[in-house]
Order: C-alpha cells, then sequence, then structure tokens
C-alpha cells in the first residue's frame, strides 16, 4: 500500500487516477477487513482526490470510497469519516 499511499499524493493526474482505480479494485476483490490497516492514512487521500481539479481522479476516488464504505462491517464504519458514512448509505439505499 506504501506505493498507493505515495502515488495519491503524485502530481501526474494519470497516477493519482490509477492508484484510486486500483484500490478500487482492492476494496471490491479483498475483504475491506484486511485493507483496514491503511485506512488512516488511504482514506484522507482519497478525500483529498475526490476534490481534484481533474475530473476522472475524482470520479474514481469517489468509486474507490464507495466499495470500501459499503463493504465494512459495523465496528469497522464506525470509525468513518462522515463523508463515507454518507456514501454507504447512500448505495446501501
Amino acid at each position: 500500500m506504501p506505493v498507493l499511499q505515495r502515488a495519491l499524493k503524485d502530481h501526474s493526474t494519470s497516477i493519482k487516477t490509477q492508484a484510486c482505480r486500483i484500490l478500487g479494485i482492492m476494496a471490491g476483490l479483498a475483504d475491506v477487513k484486511d485493507l483496514s490497516y491503511y485506512f488512516g492514512d488511504v482514506i484522507p487521500r482519497l478525500q483529498v482526490a475526490l476534490v481534484d481539479s481533474n475530473p476522472e481522479v475524482r470520479a474514481e476516488s469517489a468509486r474507490a470510497l464507495g466499495l470500501l464504505a459499503s463493504g465494512m462491517v459495523a465496528p469497522i464504519s464506525a470509525r468513518l469519516p462522515p463523508c463515507l458514512i454518507t456514501i454507504s448509505a447512500t448505495q446501501s439505499g
């Protein structure tokens, strides 16, 4: 994950987009509990990507956050920032 964490801070739009896309794919393939160790670093960087100047970066970060949020169980989701709780509620309702 450190490589993806660095990629989310990169100046290149392409690299940020790919990092967001990879995180979304990982969230869809892996058990989110296995990824929770990295949430403290990854989620804030995905939140920053939500307001990136490039629409593709914004879209991929929103997708990744939504996939992360949708796979979370209650004990993990209790520690989420409000934006993820909103995303998760919107997707499941």
